[in-house]
């Protein structure tokens, strides 16, 4: 087997660093189920002397929304719900402003982000604003929808946000807590946080400051808090957790022999469900960035 070259992989970074404009990048490299690496490079705020390691707290953003598709895959192995369930039978106030969308719309639909509304549709709903979860979800009757339903494919958070409600329905505990006593500590992941306001209250340090490119500049930017479409986006997480969380996917879904989910169920979440135009290279920030065979799984984020 070659030999891990940490010479050139560091160099590799500082280069990526460099291209991409970015302060900071926080590494694990898993290879035959081991971390045979793990470490940082860079600041947690640009032009200071605050290293990053692998142990440095990032918000992880849309990489949140592989929780909710695991939760949901644990609660489908207890017989709690099926896949094809309607989302009514769990939030009977959830509604689409398209009737039909409302009647029809299964809990795997919630995955795939094949609703018909608009692409990131009802982010000026929560992002920056204070309305509760509840809130938004209810708020998404208002929203026309720009196709029919499961006819095309458009990012979407405020579905994930549904599907964590799913979990709270099913389970009685907000998804808040079930992926931190059903996820995180079992993994290990003591660095993991479902939400900034559970961040903060743990008073960890080494967390990672908020940058943006703007005119061409990297600059520092206002933490902004997600915890209100929360399933969707809101963990913040290490290098170092997650590569536990990605260890329990290598091994079938087990960790430290201890079983989490079942292989069938972990196949399931990443078989391929539904494909879709990612658009040219071009339009990528880097060529190496566009996918080859563009595909929702049910952890797509």
């Amino acid at each position: 087997m070659k030999k891990f070259d940490t010479t050139l992989f560091t160099a590799t970074i500082r280069r990526a660093l460099e291209t991409f404009a970015t302060p900071a990048a926080s590494v694990a490299i898993i290879r035959d189920r081991e971390i045979i690496f793990s470490g940082g490079f860079g600041s947690c705020t640009l032009d200071t002397q605050e290293p990053v390691d692998e142990n440095t707290a990032y918000a992880i953003a849309s990489m949140s929304k592989s929780t909710v598709a695991a939760s949901l895959a644990m609660l489908h192995e207890q017989n709690a719900f099926h896949w094809d369930d309607p989302v009514s039978e769990f939030l009977p106030d959830f509604r689409l402003k398209d009737d039909f969308a409302s009647k029809e719309i299964r809990v795997i639909d919630l995955l795939l982000h094949r609703c018909g509304l608009n692409s990131e549709s009802a982010g000026t709903l929560w992002y920056g604003s204070d309305y509760s979860r509840e809130e938004v979800l209810r708020r998404l009757r208002f929203l026309r929808p720009v196709s029919s339903f499961r006819s095309a494919i458009a990012y979407q958070n405020v579905c994930f946000l549904a599907a964590g409600m799913v979990i709270q329905a099913i389970s009685g505990k907000s998804w808040d807590d079930f992926v931190s006593e059903n996820l995180f500590t079992p993994l290990n992941m003591t660095r993991t946080f479902p939400t900034l306001a559970a961040l903060r209250a743990s008073g960890i340090g080494n967390i990672a400051t908020p940058h943006a490119l703007i005119d061409n500049e990297t600059v520092r930017i206002p933490y902004r808090n997600h915890d209100n479409v929360g399933p969707a986006a809101s963990v913040h997480s290490t290098a170092l957790d997650l590569a536990q969380y990605l260890l329990m996917y290598l091994n079938g879904g087990t960790y430290n022999d201890h079983r989490l989910l079942s292989a069938e169920s972990v196949a399931f979440l990443h078989r391929p469900h539904v494909s879709y135009d990612a658009g040219p290279a071009s339009t990528f920030p880097h060529p190496r960035l566009a996918p080859h065979f563009p595909a929702y799984m049910t952890t797509a984020g």
